[in-house]
């Protein structure tokens, strides 16, 4: 019966998938399963009843499993009874997986020890933690404020901008909290516009709103700045958040209108202090600022002083004037000379008061002022007065929105005052708007309302129009209107209210053509006609940034999409090299060892079948690699060959014969071979979706030459598809000028194809193909003819050389290191196996060695680290040192390792290339 149990048992510890090792009381080994031994790397010896647990704690230490104290912590912990008690713990194997252990004691003595294997959920949650830190990296690199709600309304992350933007309510800002509560936080701050006061309706309202699809809105605070608000649902039922800051756009929008209003009010009263006085105060509350004011020149007493002409104040603001004698005022003292003239030569000031010099500062921080900005008023060519912002409550940055709707405001004032010198009769007074209106840049025409004739125009007019100067008064105003409806819609919209603003509508230019215009309108009495005075700005340049802007987020969709690609190619590339490196290596061996012909030519197929694959990983790594180009002997023959390979079944699926023309003996070029790939592979991509419509037979033919003067290649690639209409060829190269319909192209290929044609110096162009359907062709400037081969006879004399020294191959994959092993041995060099870093510093201790063949990315200790580990403890085996890749996008060397011009093989490697590099550095007695 013990027996049958003893059987039962170990068949029962045979098919745990975890290794699982039983101990006595002495800490000896009574019971077991091969997995526990699998995972640990033990020997078979220690697989037997009574070996005891620190006989494979001491075994591990002297491997160097423990770290360089393990032994003797084994030791000292030899005699212990702590392993009789419950432990749980995780440790990497000498395999690369990832172990967890627990320990628990049996009743009546001893242990029992289980080893279960956690790697790929150790491996998920690294992934899963690179994952959340480039998400996150990538929520800071926008420009905008961005946030991210579960399918729970609760916040999950947010960016910095966004608590910039919210900073009110920054100590809400926490994982968990509803979208709700941060509503009602915010409305606590008193900063949103709560309409009627109803709270709970302005919630609900937020609440809804991210509930739906819902176009952006754009919602003013109760500080006067402006938050764009887009939110948009996503698939599991989450919410992102975008909050873009609007306020400057808001104030310059809001301050053009005010402008125009303000020259309609000039424009129909006499009295120029009531536009200007109008103006200001309109203009401090747009730009939000504390207090504006306007000052007029004067001499005193032989002393420069500034009367108050008009001064508007924000809620709370105490205002300056006839509090403070005018004589008394900081402008009139001598510390501001310096600021008197640059005013009076026409130049502005801006600064923060903390910034001055002691006596400036004095003066202002007696006023309570901490920023202020101010233009000269000039009233033709004299300095008539000053304008200016003043900041109480803190420094404010004066915005160039700020600063250029000062100097509007400015030249405005400038211009009603000269129109107010003369406002005795209404002939003089018309004169003055005339002088207003020719010096505004915005085109201003006054039409009679009953007959529609024009009575005035500003010069700007006739150039919106394209007329001749002068033409234009007159004219009947019906003209200007692409529609005839418009006109009657503008007037039933002015008839009521006696006035329009900003509404868009379609006007024709002199030669036909149309342009959007947005017109500002009042209702006036001029020359004794009821007329409309309205500015008139052209939307054309509005309409065409709309539409770029449009266009450029598409690309950049585009571009992320492309990107996307890039890293799906460098990861299929990278899982084929390490395979790929051991067929096109081990095939080698075979062809150069074998003695039977049948073999050696299986051998030679495999390899040309191998040395195919690699070229198309070769591509796949042009077009997934972003690098600096590299300027290089090319052959354009294998550049298009590659290219062909690797579209090879996208182009035969289509249904489409290739014809390659290119002789074997044509000159290369100097260029980036990678980028010239590029180009040969949009030209053909191109080719075939032009003939995706087209019936059979459907063909392609690729061709290269030199050219008739021989100091340059043509290549051409030529199509029987429908070809390239003449009207639009000037075009085509334009970026995102496409003619494929939405979601099919992106109008970035060919312009891409131009700018790497044209940075190596040559040119592009299509015409039409013989017999019909599109050509493309480029020309590069020639290069060296191919440098004939000279066999390896340099680089295997010096590997044989190499062949009575050792040397150590380290790489995580044991078919890669046994590949690179067999190649070495083939040169007579004696060579041991790493299977990673710390391994590889242990052999080292022990050995001599004269070169290390070692892989770039390992778990654990990679390439580099074990590379500045050796240069610290051998540097001169660190002069001997190579580096094995097959990471197709961080593979590079960078930094202290590139300064250090160490060699670097990229996999598929081939034999003679190992050897060779072998020959070299062995060989090398000084390095």
């Amino acid at each position: 019966m013990a027996t049958d149990r003893t059987e039962a048992m170990a068949a029962a510890f045979a098919a745990l998938p975890d290794g699982i090792m039983v101990f006595d009381r002495d800490h000896r080994l009574v019971a077991w399963n091969a997995r526990a031994f699998e995972f640990l790397d033990l020997p078979a010896h220690f697989a037997g009843a009574g070996t005891a647990f620190v006989d494979i704690l001491m075994f591990q230490a002297n491997r160097g499993e423990f770290g360089p104290n393990g032994l003797q912590t084994v030791r000292e912990a030899s005699g212990a009874t702590s392993f009789d008690e419950a432990a749980n713990f995780s440790r990497l194997t000498r395999q690369g997986r990832y172990i967890e252990i627990k320990r628990n004691p049996i009743a009546g003595g001893g242990f029992v020890v289980l080893y279960i294997d956690v790697t790929d959920r150790a491996l998920a949650t690294r992934k899963a933690v690179h994952e959340q830190n480039r998400l996150a990296e990538a929520m800071e690199a926008l420009g905008e404020g961005f946030a991210l709600l579960d399918g729970e309304e609760r916040l999950v992350s947010w960016n910095r901008r966004y608590g910039e933007i919210y900073e009110p309510i920054r100590d809400f800002l926490k994982e968990g909290t509803t979208f709700e509560a941060l509503v009602r936080a915010m409305v606590s701050t008193g900063m949103s516009r709560v309409v009627s006061g109803d709270i709970e309706q302005h919630v609900a309202d937020r609440v809804a709103r991210i509930r739906r699809q819902s176009e952006p809105v754009d919602v003013q605070r109760t500080d006067g700045s402006w938050i764009r608000l887009i939110d948009r649902k996503m698939s599991d039922g989450g919410t992102v958040m975008f909050r873009v800051s609007i306020t400057d756009l808001k104030r310059r929008e809001a301050a053009l209108t005010v402008l125009n209003a303000a020259t309609t009010r000039l424009l129909g009263n006499s009295d120029w202090r009531a536009a200007v006085e109008w103006l200001l105060g309109e203009i401090g509350q747009v730009m939000g600022v504390s207090r504006v004011k306007l000052g007029r020149n004067s001499i005193d007493a032989g002393r420069f002083v500034q009367d108050d002409v008009f001064e508007w104040t924000a809620d709370g603001v105490p205002t300056l004037a006839g509090s403070v004698p005018t004589r008394e005022r900081p402008f009139a003292h001598e510390a501001f000379a310096d600021w008197r003239e640059k005013l009076g030569t026409g130049e502005r000031i801006i600064c923060d008061v903390r910034n001055l010099d002691p006596e400036k500062r004095r003066l202002l921080s007696g006023l309570g002022l901490r920023s202020v900005l101010r233009m000269p008023v000039m009233a033709g060519a004299t300095w008539w007065g000053t304008v200016g912002f003043d900041q109480c409550d803190a420094e404010r940055h004066w915005t160039p929105t700020e600063i250029d709707t000062l100097g509007a405001v400015a030249s405005f004032v400038g211009l009603a005052i000269e129109r107010g010198l003369s406002e005795t009769a209404l002939r003089e007074s018309e004169e003055r708007f005339r002088v207003v209106a020719q010096s505004h840049p915005v085109p201003v025409v006054v039409v009679e309302i009953a007959g529609g004739t024009i009575r005035y125009a500003s010069p700007p007019v006739d150039d919106l129009l394209g007329a001749e100067k002068g033409s234009v008064v007159g004219t009947r105003a019906l003209d200007l209107w692409a529609n005839p409806e418009d006109r009657l819609d503008f007037l039933s919209r002015i008839e009521p209210v006696g006035r329009v603003d900003a509404a868009e509508y379609q006007f024709r230019r002199r030669d036909g053509s149309t342009f959007p215009c947005a017109v500002t309108a009042r209702r006036i009495i001029y020359e004794g006609v009821d007329c409309t005075v309205g500015a008139l700005v052209d939307l054309t340049q509005t309409r065409r940034a709309e539409a770029e802007i449009a266009r450029q987020r598409e690309a950049l969709h585009q571009s992320e999409k492309m990107a996307a690609l890039g890293s799906l190619l460098a990861g299929v590339s990278h899982e084929l090299n390490n395979p790929l490196a051991i067929v096109v290596g081990q095939a080698s061996l075979l062809e150069s060892g074998a003695g039977d012909p049948k073999t050696v030519e299986r051998a030679r197929r495999i390899a040309a079948a191998a040395d195919r694959c690699a070229r198309i990983v070769r591509t796949f790594l042009a077009m997934a690699r972003r690098k600096a180009p590299e300027r290089a002997p090319v052959d354009i023959g294998a550049v298009i060959d590659g290219t062909l390979d690797l579209l090879g079944y996208l182009l035969r699926s289509a249904g489409i014969e290739v014809t390659r023309d290119f002789p074997p003996d044509m000159p290369q070029v100097m260029g980036d071979a990678d980028q010239l790939s590029q180009v040969v592979s949009n030209l053909v991509v191109n080719a075939q979706q032009a003939l995706a419509e087209r019936p059979a037979p459907r063909r392609l033919r690729v061709c290269a030459m030199p050219v008739a003067t021989g100091d340059r290649i043509r290549v051409e690639i030529a199509d029987n598809g429908s070809g390239v209409p003449p009207e639009i060829r000037e075009r085509i190269f334009e970026p995102f000028f496409t003619t494929k319909p939405e979601g099919v192209g992106t109008g970035v290929g060919l312009s891409v194809c131009r700018g790497i044609v044209e940075g190596h110096d040559g040119t592009i162009s299509v015409g039409d193909a013989p017999g019909g359907g599109a050509q493309f062709a480029f020309e590069l400037p020639a290069g060296k003819m191919p440098a004939k081969a000279t066999g390896q006879a340099a680089g295997e004399t010096q590997a044989v050389h190499a062949g009575t020294r050792r040397i150590l191959v380290v790489d995580d994959e044991p078919g890669i290191a046994a590949t690179l092993a067999e190649i070495l041995q083939d040169t007579g060099a004696e060579v041991d196996i790493a299977h990673d870093g710390r391994q590889a510093l242990a052999l080292i201790a022990q050995t001599r060695y004269d070169a290390v063949f070692s892989d770039l990315r390992m778990p654990g200790m990679d390439g580099p680290a074990l590379y500045r580990e050796i240069a610290r403890r051998h540097p001169r085996l660190a002069a001997r040192f190579v580096f094995v890749s097959g990471d197709t996008l961080g593979g590079s060397l960078t930094g202290d390792l590139a300064e250090a011009s160490i060699p670097l093989v990229d996999k598929p490697f081939q034999p003679r290339e190992i050897r060779a590099l072998a020959g070299r550095i062995v060989g090398n007695e000084d390095g």
